[in-house]
């Protein structure tokens, strides 16, 4: 795995090798990720440069035995925890028990979460964690000799499901063994046991631009521009769940957003019932109901962006375009900023499986307020 194949995060990348060129790199950081921003990719990429026989300046030359061996995750100085579940009652499993699944998960899902994970290794209904004898794992693994490189390298996984075990790792994360580095990986790094967070350095990634989201499902995923470009604006920087609604594509979402806004203009009371009815019905799922809002929040932003901005320096397609100028004359600026805030709202509320037909209800009587009451300019 190597810097150039992931999406984005340069900064992230430029922040560790600045850590190893001067000689600054702390023996335990913390990846801090959003969903599908590419954390897991990064720490490999990461332990791939540090492993490399040749590195250049900016990546591993992928051509090393070493590089090898880490493009398949058998190096035997690289070491991985997770969380994983008890495959019989009362046992405690471990992350070497799951390598199998491990590998072919890094490779069918790079940008995956714990979802995609869990079903990989038909968890069910049991609950994922990691276990004290993990935690012994850890210690004694990094405790011994490195067999091939200089460094022996942890790469510890969504570390939130670590519980109180996970006390044991606190000598070994305060005084590790020279030449030892762990890496941990978190999406939720707000669960992490305080008496670990507060001893990593902490590395940001961020969320993917819409634009390389774009770029890399036409690239990577043979998308159809147009498709990827709305996925984009919709996938809120998680490239992960881009994949997915690019998978379960059958929804023009401009189509049904320009439906339900002319209906609201035209007091179409019976279309805007049926409009809020199929939108808010168990067919359309949460996630599609999350996702249609997704992309109308992102056209709003777009559109207050530009205030500011060149129609090219917005980078969207013709017809996405053509409705930012509408909603950009149709609202004033103050207006397009409480809309934002309405329909963060309405997000949040689906999420927690708020009914969905009230959700749309109110947002709708919301946008029928805000088309009739005049612009107040800001």
């Amino acid at each position: 795995m190597l810097f150039s194949s992931l999406i984005n995060q340069q900064k992230a990348r430029d922040a560790l090798l600045q850590m190893v060129k001067q000689q600054r790199l702390a023996h335990a950081l913390l990846l801090r990720e959003p969903e599908g921003s590419g954390g897991l990719l990064l720490a490999l990429a990461f332990a791939t440069y540090l492993m490399c026989e040749q590195p250049g300046d900016n990546d591993a030359c992928g051509q090393c035995p070493s590089c090898q061996k880490m493009a398949q995750l058998i190096h035997p100085d690289v070491h991985f925890a997770f969380p994983v579940v008890s495959r019989k009652p009362g046992s405690e499993p471990t992350s070497d028990d799951y390598m199998q699944e491990w590998r072919e998960f890094v490779r069918e899902f790079p940008y995956g979460d714990l979802q995609d994970w869990l079903q990989l290794i038909h968890a069910e209904n049991r609950q994922a964690n990691v276990t004290a004898a993990e935690c012994r794992e850890i210690v004694r693994k990094l405790s011994l000799k490195s067999f091939e490189g200089r460094y022996k390298i942890l790469i510890f996984w969504l570390p939130e499901y670590l519980g109180q075990q996970g006390n044991r790792l606190l000598k070994l994360v305060e005084e590790p063994p020279d030449d030892t580095l762990m890496l941990f990986v978190s999406q939720q790094p707000q669960r992490i046991l305080s008496t670990i967070a507060s001893r990593l350095q902490t590395v940001q990634l961020n969320p993917l631009p819409a634009e390389e989201i774009t770029q890399a499902l036409i690239t990577r995923a043979q998308a159809d521009p147009q498709m990827a470009t709305r996925i984009g604006l919709a996938a809120n920087g998680n490239y992960r769940m881009a994949l997915r609604l690019l998978h379960d594509a059958h929804a023009d979402w401009l189509e049904m957003l320009r439906s339900w806004l002319n209906s609201i203009a035209k007091q179409q009371i019976p279309a805007l019932v049926q409009w809020i009815d199929e939108m808010g019905s168990t067919k359309n799922g949460r996630e599609q109901q999350k996702f249609f809002l997704q992309y109308f929040l992102n056209l709003v932003e777009k559109t207050i962006q530009a205030h500011y901005l060149l129609p090219e320096q917005l980078h969207l397609p013709e017809a996405e375009q053509d409705f930012v100028n509408r909603l950009k004359s149709q609202f004033s600026f103050s207006q397009l900023c409480t809309l934002s805030e309405r329909l963060n709202a309405a997000i949040y509320h689906i999420e927690r499986n708020a009914y969905a037909k009230l959700v749309f209800h109110a947002l709708t009587l919301y946008m029928q307020e805000l088309l009739v009451r005049p612009q107040v300019n800001a």
